[in-house]
């Protein structure tokens, strides 16, 4: 290979590591992290109502609907009744002036006034307005119930997403009956939806997946995803230019997370997973404000559950440790006692075989002598005979 051609190919080289280092990352970048937890107990669903342009919340710790500004802070709490469980998942209705949510476990979604509120004892409560419940057939049951709920404004109906087992997005009139729906296999679960109605697209974000995906409304098939950089995503809401991605700090199986909300910059389609246009998936925190406190956080919660698990651990060992000396000395003592036992019992047979022996030996001496007096009774009486010198 002549100079010419080692030059093209070091050329060639650095081209192409220049593409590959300008290509976008596959994992959105967060502008924005704070820990909403301490105003938004447990939150859990979240969406953006137009005609207030501000954020909704939920949470099911403190049964109410939390109104957010689009820099995370709150306006106001709106308090629902306490035999209100579950809740998973909100959503703005703009046209109709509603606030929807749905109950988890009973496939209830249930409607209230928006910015009309009764107050009652000094809080703000929410008004009424009408609910069903979903009667879903057998196929379409499941354990994990509603996790998302929104609006497709083409025809006023519900997109209701349940979570898993099975995977569904079902679309609903008013009156709750299923119009249609399919099983999405882009991702290993569904946490929330979002209809955005400037571009037509359903918006969906996956906690186990930890993706944020944009899907054709009505079929359903991915037009684009991106990677997300955090766990517990339990709600996504979408702007103009922002999208709004809440996270849960509850976890059966793991470390708690934080709750939190995390503001990105609404990416272009054509940027993402389905595009091959992005490049691996780091993400900066540099130019995220907050994002330093809200990964230290999790990082602390990780290191905390990791110590705790460590130490049920070793309190495991003790426990069966000491459950196997305790049997160990039962075992012992059940062993000594057998021995002991049987030694008595062997005494007390060889005293019964002595005692027995002895009186055998008085019964026969007995005898003897009682067929000794017989015979002597009946023997002849003796002669003497005496002579006289």
């Amino acid at each position: 290979m002549n100079i010419n051609n080692l030059f093209l190919a070091f050329v060639l080289c650095l081209t192409v590591s220049c593409v590959v280092s300008s290509a976008p990352s596959c994992t959105l970048q967060p502008l924005r992290a704070m820990d909403i937890e301490y105003m938004v107990p447990e939150p859990s669903g979240i969406s953006f109502c137009n005609s207030t342009g501000t954020l909704f919340a939920i949470s099911d710790d403190d049964h109410a609907i939390f109104e957010l500004n689009l820099e995370g802070q709150i306006i106001r709490t709106i308090f629902l009744d306490k035999n209100v469980k579950n809740i998973e998942a909100v959503t703005c209705d703009d046209v109709n002036q509603l606030l929807i949510i749905t109950e988890e476990k009973k496939a209830k979604v249930t409607s209230y006034k928006l910015n009309n509120y009764k107050l009652i004892g000094g809080r703000m409560e929410a008004i009424y307005v009408t609910s069903f419940t979903l009667n879903l057939p057998e196929h379409l049951t499941s354990d994990s119930g509603f996790e998302g709920i929104t609006i497709d404004t083409t025809t006023g109906h519900f997109i209701i997403a349940n979570e898993k087992e099975p995977r569904v997005i079902m679309e609903v009139t008013r009156k709750g009956v299923i119009v249609k729906y399919y099983m999405p296999d882009y991702c290993e679960d569904l946490s929330d939806i979002e209809y955005e109605s400037s571009s037509d697209i359903l918006w969906v974000t996956s906690d186990m997946s930890k993706t944020v995906i944009a899907t054709n409304r009505t079929t359903g098939e991915v037009i684009d995803s991106w990677n997300i950089p955090v766990r517990n995503s339990e709600g996504i809401a979408v702007t103009n230019d922002k999208i709004y991605v809440l996270t849960d700090p509850s976890s059966k199986k793991s470390a708690q997370y934080v709750g939190g909300l995390l503001i990105f910059a609404k990416p272009i389609i054509g940027t993402g997973l389905q595009s091959g246009v992005c490049s691996g998936n780091d993400y900066s925190s540099e130019e995220c404000v907050g994002c330093d406190l809200f990964f230290a956080r999790a990082k602390e919660n990780k290191k905390a559950f990791e110590k705790q698990e460590h130490q049920a651990v070793i309190h495991h060992r003790e426990v069966v440790t000491a459950e196997l000396i305790a049997l160990a000395v039962i075992g012992c003592v059940a062993t000594i006692a057998v021995v002991l036992l049987f030694a008595v019992a062997l005494r007390v047979r060889r005293n019964f075989l002595v005692r027995r022996t002895a009186l055998s030996s008085v019964a026969e001496d007995e005898e003897s002598f009682e067929a000794g007096n017989v015979a002597l009774s009946h023997s002849p009486p003796s002669m003497s005979l005496e002579i006289v010198v």
